[in-house]
């Protein structure tokens, strides 16, 4: 059986907050309610109503504004996380030593390799090689026959 390695709590309560965006929105509301009887009742210039509507508007995006916030504490406090993390605690065992018959085997495994990568090494230096010998071939082949063409030519 393990045990807890660390312990952590986080907590906000948002229950004031909570209680002072409903507060605010009931306030708004009827505040909207009067600048509406008020739009409704006036009978003056047209600068006078919209500046009335202008307000209207402000205070409608307020309770918006306040009504979205409200939902969000809302939700907030319908969620919860808990995170577990749990470890194992176990007895260190030691490995066995190896048996002679297991270090034969893996000498004989580690001797194929190694000859193996030999093996593989060999060819690729060839295939490197290749190259050369063919330039140094050609050259050769080319100072043979000016060499024997010089010879003819003192023979004679």
């Amino acid at each position: 059986m393990g045990f807890a390695e660390s312990r952590t709590e986080d907590a906000q309560d948002v229950t004031e907050e909570f209680v002072d965006v409903e507060a605010r929105i009931r306030n708004n509301k009827k505040l909207e309610e009067r600048i509406i009887t008020m739009l409704e009742e006036r009978t003056g210039k047209l600068s006078d109503v919209l500046e009335i509507e202008r307000e209207l508007s402000r205070v409608r995006e307020e309770i918006e504004r306040m009504e979205g916030r409200l939902r969000v504490l809302s939700d907030r406090s319908a969620l919860a996380t808990i995170t577990i993390q749990c470890r194992e605690e176990k007895e260190y065992v030691p490995p066995a030593a190896p048996t002679f018959s297991s270090r034969i085997q893996k000498s004989w495994s580690q001797s194929i390799n190694a000859m193996k990568q030999t093996g593989e090494n060999i060819v690729i230096a060839a295939i490197a090689i290749l190259p050369w010998f063919l330039v140094i071939g050609v050259l050769l082949l080319v100072s043979v026959a000016l060499g024997r063409r010089l010879l003819r030519k003192r023979s004679k």
